[in-house]
């Protein structure tokens, strides 16, 4: 896939999402693809190649029942919890500075607009990195 092809992909995703999170930018080769085994109820870690269990809540995955998070399209997933979370929701926002000025007004815009948006008592972290790391 051309540079082109995939910068039209990644604004059909900021579009449909709201935000480009960092790893719709890793290249899309079969090494790292996140393989699943559905017969050997295995998921293969494309960083270290090591093979890990499949949950217990995937007793029922097959080739026709995918849970969410393993669906091409779902480059965000949303849990909902069967319970009240006991914290306050907590908002990390991690922010590559390494980008031209229109870039960063244009990320500064969403993230102040996304602010708006989040509950009163939620809490709100902010990391950014370049050549150096913050935290605030």
């Amino acid at each position: 896939m051309d540079y082109d092809s995939l910068k039209e992909q990644w604004g059909d995703i900021e579009e449909r999402d709201g935000l480009r999170l960092s790893w719709n930018v890793w290249p899309s080769s079969r090494m790292f693809d996140s393989q699943v085994d559905l017969r050997a109820r295995i998921w293969i870690c494309p960083f270290c190649l090591q093979r890990n269990s499949l949950p217990p809540h995937y007793k029922d995955i097959s080739e026709t029942q995918v849970p969410p998070e393993l669906h091409v399209n779902s480059t965000t997933i949303e849990y909902r919890l069967a319970r009240p979370a006991p914290t306050p929701p907590i908002f990390l926002f991690v922010v590559d500075t390494c980008q031209e000025d229109d870039s960063l007004k244009a990320l500064k815009d969403s993230i102040i607009m996304s602010l708006s948006l989040l509950p009163p008592h939620a809490l709100v972290g902010l990391i950014t990195f370049g050549t150096m790391v913050g935290l605030e």
